[in-house]
């Protein structure tokens, strides 16, 4: 019967395998492999530049803090970071499941001179599925943005079936913040590389999603065309929202509250009945509300941002 390698200790075991045990598992860094699809960080983003970067800073410190010269080590790094999370398939592969920048920093150390022999991973005993809800709460030092946690619910959701509150329970947050993102990770792929690439921010592009849900290309024309007239500015939720000035408000709350039984009855006889939501209302306002709101109205390219409300004067 052949040995078997789909563990650590396997692995170990296997002559040229390049993992050894030393109070615990350590493994040189080509070893360790980056699987597929699994990462949802965006590798583009400038803030995770910096935290590779000063993840190369933390180990070089470390390595020269006594002699400036040094630069070798042996060790497993374990005083600068704690253990990579990895998992093992059947044919002795090495997965990372929590150390992806970790490894990152490492392998570029390494091509620039750096001699690292070897680096302390724990062996995972989560399932496929805890695996990626791991990412939601590991983040070592650099939380996942808000299109990343997007990703990482959707495949929670859509490829392992869990609700919005075992996500938020494994992830933290709320389900209602899950639900949101969720709508973001579903979202078309130019809506999603919008958020991605900082052009627009995640609370906004949900607004407009949950907006346009039955009809998602009306919000990707919508938002396009809205992130290319502002150039370089990211586009946020106060500008595909209707700010309606509070005496404005008043006076709209004031003429309902003038009309309310007859308001009321309008309702009792439509409600239930298919499209009953959209059906017109008259409602008298002064001149000068409905002024303020055709000004409003005319500065929004949105046209559906003040409703249907038909304004009668």
């Amino acid at each position: 019967m052949s040995r078997t390698i789909a563990t650590i200790r396997g692995l170990a075991e296997t002559p040229n395998s390049g993992v050894r045990r030393i109070n615990g598992y350590r493994v040189h860094p080509t070893v360790l492999q980056i699987e597929e699809g699994f990462n949802v960080r965006v590798s583009s983003d400038p803030d995770l530049r910096v935290h590779i970067n000063s993840i190369k800073e933390s180990i070089t410190a470390y390595l020269t803090f006594e002699n400036p010269k040094n630069k070798t080590s042996q060790g497993g790094l374990l005083d600068v970071f704690p253990a990579l999370k990895i998992r093992v398939t059947n044919d002795g592969t090495l997965f990372i499941v929590d150390g992806h920048c970790r490894i990152t920093a490492i392998r570029e150390l390494i091509a620039e001179g750096w001699d690292i022999q070897g680096i302390d991973i724990d062996a995972s005993k989560l399932s496929a599925a805890e695996r990626v809800a791991s990412m939601g709460r590991s983040a070592l030092g650099k939380g996942l943005r808000p299109i990343e946690k997007a990703r990482l619910y959707v495949s929670l959701a859509d490829t392992f079936g869990w609700s919005f509150p075992a996500i938020a329970q494994h992830c933290g947050g709320t389900p209602q913040r899950v639900e949101q993102l969720v709508l973001l990770g579903r979202a078309p792929t130019e809506i999603q590389a919008m958020v991605e690439n900082r052009n627009l921010t995640a609370d906004s592009a949900i607004e407009m999603i949950r907006k346009h849900r039955e009809h998602p290309e009306d919000a990707t024309k919508f938002l396009t065309d809205l992130v290319a007239s502002k150039g370089t500015r990211p586009v946020g939720k106060g500008q595909i929202q209707v700010t309606i000035p509070r005496k404005v408000q008043q006076h709209v709350y004031e003429a309902i509250s003038a009309r309310s039984g007859a308001l009321a009855k309008q309702l009792e006889a439509i409600e239930g009945t298919d499209g009953w939501e959209d059906a017109e209302m008259e409602i008298k306002l002064p001149a000068g509300v409905v002024q303020q709101l055709l000004v409003l109205h005319a500065k929004k390219t949105d046209a559906e941002a003040l409703g249907k409300l038909a304004v009668v004067c």
